[in-house]
């Protein structure tokens, strides 16, 4: 393959993931399902691109290179001969098949695509480095540093589209880029810190919310939480786990919807009475996932603590209230601006929270 060549093929790789691009970025605000919106799975396109497909076009969540096993594959197996020996064959085969159950059964989270993201990448640059070999060093070389340059790139334009997709924060991280480093380097000392301190000091962990629920009486008073599993890795207390984006929790009984045919006070007596859940462990943008329940937690569900990763620990009150976290996000947004620790906070230090 000639120089030119090879030139063109960058080019038309690069106008390819730039198409992609354009095509997946563009949000979609008439689908009310944010979840599916943050997924980028809102449209038919979106679905095929970053869903069914998405190992290779997710460019979001798994990087803009796994595409490029294609047309390289298809090459090394038609041109080649690649699949010249039956264990050849056999890896290939049962990476394809793989492949084709995740993305009919697990199109929905990226994360079942991720893990055959190392053999994909693997496989990429194994074979680019073989087919350009007659090119020389310099030429390899300068390729592999600009897939390195695109990815960068291509991450980039992630946090980009992460903004444009995610739920919006609660506590202000604004200021200067200096203040915003100290703030992030201070997150992870102090969480390093923590860890150190396990084994000395048995009641903390990593998490200040972990620390906080374990300080509250054990009894027969349950949580409801809210798709936060890190409840369940530290603390003895007993929790209901519960998803409001598909409004279903888990029992002895298996899979049960939990907001179905419920009006808001009935939702809050069946949570006290029936699962005797006095607490709720859940995020701001959590909430937001489903609307009756945003509308729950602002009605009954008065906040006890927040830390800075917004883990929010909610007391389930008898009565109607109009309950918010906004004064403890101000107050935490004002200890991050400030550099003044610790970046939580309880109910009882601030004046208002309903």
């Amino acid at each position: 393959m000639s120089r030119n060549r090879l030139y063109i093929l960058i080019i038309i790789g690069l106008v390819i993931i730039a198409v992609v691009h354009a095509l997946e970025i563009p949000v979609d605000r008439s689908v009310e399902d944010i979840n599916m919106i943050y997924r980028r799975l809102e449209t038919p396109t979106k679905m095929w691109l970053n869903g069914y497909l998405g190992h290779f076009f997710n460019f979001k969540f798994l990087g803009c290179l796994n595409w490029l096993i294609i047309p390289i594959g298809i090459y090394m197996v038609f041109r080649l001969k690649y699949l010249d020996q039956p264990w050849k064959k056999a890896l290939g085969l049962s990476y394809i098949l793989s492949l084709m159950l995740i993305g009919v059964k697990g199109y929905f989270n990226s994360r079942y695509q991720l893990t055959f993201l190392p053999l994909t990448l693997t496989a990429v640059v194994f074979f680019l480095w073989t087919l350009l070999e007659g090119y020389g060093g310099k030429i390899r070389n300068m390729i592999m540093l600009f897939l390195i340059l695109l990815t960068l790139v291509n991450n980039t334009l992630g946090v980009f589209a992460h903004k444009t997709t995610a739920q919006g924060k609660t506590i202000s991280r604004n200021g200067r880029i200096l203040d915003r480093l100290t703030y992030q380097l201070d997150r992870i000392v102090d969480k390093f810190e923590r860890l150190q301190k396990l084994d000395e000091i048995e009641e903390k962990t990593a998490y200040p919310v972990i620390d906080f629920i374990k300080e509250l009486p054990q009894t027969d008073s349950l949580f409801l939480v809210n798709n936060l599993p890190v409840f369940y890795y530290y603390t003895p207390q007993k929790g209901v786990y519960y998803w409001c984006g598909d409004d279903t929790y888990y029992n002895e009984n298996g899979r049960n919807f939990l907001m179905k045919d419920r009006s808001l006070e009935q939702l809050k007596s069946f949570l006290k009475d029936s699962l005797k859940c006095n607490y709720l462990l859940s995020m701001p943008q959590y909430n937001l996932y489903d609307a009756k329940f945003a509308n729950f937690v602002q009605s009954y569900c008065r906040p006890v603590f927040m830390d800075d990763a917004e883990y929010v620990v909610y007391h389930i009150e008898d009565t109607v209230g109009n309950y918010s976290v906004e004064a403890m996000a101000k107050e935490i947004s004002r200890r991050i601006k400030e550099n003044e620790k610790p970046f939580h906070v309880r109910a009882d230090e601030i004046e208002e929270t309903k």
